[in-house]
């Protein structure tokens, strides 16, 4: 028996068989076809003589052989997400190739079981997208992520206009000055220095702030 393999999903290869040593007589010849084990998972299916015979004027010896199933490569890319601050996780999407459901071959679809995750953490910014348990055991998953950003909730900007306590010294300064600044809350923020005609001097910072 020859050795075969396929990819989840395809139909079976033809089984076959060839004569390693010896020969057949006259015009005899082989009927009847060869089995194999049943399933369509990834892994070794033993190969069986099923219905094959030969008349009994020979002495045969078979050589076991397996169709090994080899997994489908599919590929997974995560869908970027957004909240604002302090609101639940949106679900973790994605989409895939070949896509869910698609039907394959030999009948089975493409299906998933697990589900993706995010990084830890809830203040704002930018968190990746992890493949997680998201899977399947029949399947090479070749993923690509994505992020899920974290914004300033609507309307905090004039909320926290009003929650600043900045302290600045000295006051009037000349060529040092120093800041203590307290925020209750996750933020973005820019400090720009300037005189005392209006016109900017410079920016001294431009990010985020965290409580």
């Amino acid at each position: 028996m020859d050795a075969k393999n396929k990819t989840y999903g395809d139909l079976d290869p033809a089984l076959t068989y060839h004569i390693k040593s010896g020969s057949l007589a006259f015009t005899d010849d082989f009927t009847g076809a060869l089995a194999r084990v049943l399933g369509e998972d990834v892994g070794n299916y033993a190969i069986l003589t099923g219905t094959v015979a030969l008349n009994s004027n020979y002495a045969i010896t078979w050589e076991d052989a397996h169709l090994l199933i080899k997994p489908l490569a599919v590929k997974v890319f995560a869908d970027a997400q957004t909240k604002e601050y302090n609101q639940a996780d949106p679900p973790l999407t994605f989409v895939s190739d070949p896509a869910v459901g698609t039907v394959l071959d030999n009948g089975h679809v493409i299906s998933f079981t697990g589900a993706l995750s995010r990084a830890q953490g809830e203040t704002v910014g930018t968190y990746p997208i992890n493949l997680n348990t998201l899977g399947n055991s029949n399947y090479s998953v070749d993923y690509t992520g994505a992020n899920l950003t974290i914004t300033l909730a609507t309307g905090d900007t004039q909320i926290l206009q009003d929650k600043v306590d900045l302290k600045v010294y000295p006051n009037p300064f000349t060529n040092h000055l120093y800041f203590e600044l307290q925020w209750n809350k996750y933020a973005n923020a820019r400090i720009e220095i300037f005189n005392i005609q209006g016109t900017k001097l410079t920016n001294l910072f431009s990010g985020d702030f965290e409580a």
